[in-house]
């Protein structure tokens, strides 16, 4: 954040309520008027400062810190109406988006997550940034409005895209979240189901990933689980 600043930014290192009316109302205004979704006429350029507020946005949101992740997030949002706009805006605003949701605005969060997806149509041919960008999105947003089935397939298919160029921590959690989806929307439970949670797990095994090996074995025992007659389905006690 000290850096962003040193850049004529003015971003609180501890947000208050009132910094967030403020920033918000700063957003507002250079937006004048119009909805984000504005933000697909903007120029595509190169910016390094939109890949610099990214990544404090990450820390930000993994330190626990919601109220800075809106913040940097809004300015770098005024920045893009301003220079244009590059393929970390929208995973800048999947994260911003992910917030409301937590906030309970479903209907904004909604609106920033289809201006993401609109705005990544412009990295298309970056498969590691589009890809990235699908899977958060769902991951974060898409499910509050739309049912579990219908992101299936677009979480499957960025856990192969990432896979294939190497992303492997962003691959094995697009495919934690189809799991859960899956789950969640009621589809039918097998052994063909079964084998390709193993497989993963072997994968994971395979690239010393042990971490995500123990959820693929958990989402396995629990498939199990539910193709038996139990009053304890979520006792992950067994072969997997």
């Amino acid at each position: 954040v000290k850096v962003l600043n040193m850049f004529s930014h003015s971003i609180p290192l501890q947000p208050t309520k009132s910094d967030m009316v403020r920033e918000k109302m700063k957003l507002r205004l250079a937006l004048k008027g119009r909805s984000l979704a504005s933000l697909i006429n903007l120029q595509i350029i190169e910016d390094p400062m939109l890949e610099l507020f990214f990544q404090v946005c990450m820390d930000s949101l993994f330190s626990g810190q919601p109220r800075l992740v809106m913040v940097v997030a809004w300015t770098a949002i005024r920045c893009a109406i301003k220079k244009g706009i590059d393929g970390y805006l929208p995973q800048i605003l999947v994260l911003l988006g992910t917030m409301e949701g937590k906030k309970g605005n479903v209907m904004a969060a909604n609106e920033i997550g289809n201006v993401a997806l609109a705005l990544a149509e412009n990295f298309r041919d970056n498969k590691s940034e589009y890809s990235f960008i699908r899977f958060s999105n769902y991951a974060g947003i898409m499910f509050f409005l739309q049912s579990f089935r219908s992101g299936l397939d677009v979480l499957q298919q960025c856990y192969k895209d990432l896979r294939f160029v190497g992303r492997f921590d962003m691959a094995l959690g697009s495919q934690l979240n189809y799991n859960c989806a899956y789950f969640a929307a009621g589809l039918s439970l097998g052994s063909i189901f079964e084998s390709k949670l193993l497989v993963l797990d072997e994968f994971c095994q395979s690239i010393g990933k042990s971490g995500f090996a123990a959820s693929f074995g958990i989402h396995r025992q629990f498939a199990m689980n539910l193709r038996k007659r139990t009053h304890q389905p979520t006792l992950l006690n067994g072969p997997a």
